[in-house]
């Protein structure tokens, strides 16, 4: 069992370095796009409507890719008066909690945000020129990404545990 443990570890390590590396090219290339809106919106008088939807899109891959690797890091917006008041056990059970419903929503998330961007496919951003689908398929694939490193949370606790 440990040497299975070992395998997923260094693979979701390789999976999160591969996303941060996504997720620092599609920063870039956010910032150049919106640099380049207002630039011509300010320079040239006026402004593209790709560059909007491009970023807007591109950011919803940035908080859905980052949200992914911020879940396995522990390092998620949360209100830690309770995890700080208990100790041992209970900590890790809590902890396992939350994770858990991390992964119930991740799952919803996937289920219904791929519908959701199947629905939408047949429609296309009138600046890109590209399926709907895509700008909704962050959902799908943002929330697989979470749910992955919320169940791979959940391993590492009992594995804890059980040490």
């Amino acid at each position: 069992m440990g040497k299975l443990y070992s395998i997923c570890s260094n693979a979701m390590d390789r999976l999160n370095k591969v996303i941060g590396y996504v997720l620092a090219l599609f920063l870039s290339v956010m910032v150049a796009v919106i640099f380049y809106q207002v630039f011509s919106r300010f320079v040239m008088g006026s402004s593209t409507s790709w560059s909007e939807e491009l970023a807007r899109i591109l950011m919803l891959y940035i908080i859905l890719l980052g949200a992914a690797i911020a879940i396995r890091r522990g390092q998620l917006l949360a209100v830690e008066v309770l995890p700080d008041i208990l100790k041992g056990n209970a900590k890790r059970n809590l902890s396992i909690i939350t994770n858990v419903f991390s992964a119930l929503f991740c799952a919803i998330l996937v289920f219904y945000g791929y519908g959701l961007a199947l629905n939408v496919s047949s429609q296309t951003l009138p600046g890109l020129g590209v399926s709907m689908f895509w700008m909704y398929f962050a959902l799908p694939f943002g929330g697989l990404l979470i749910l992955v490193n919320a169940v791979f949370n959940i391993w590492s606790i009992i594995r804890e545990v059980k040490k």
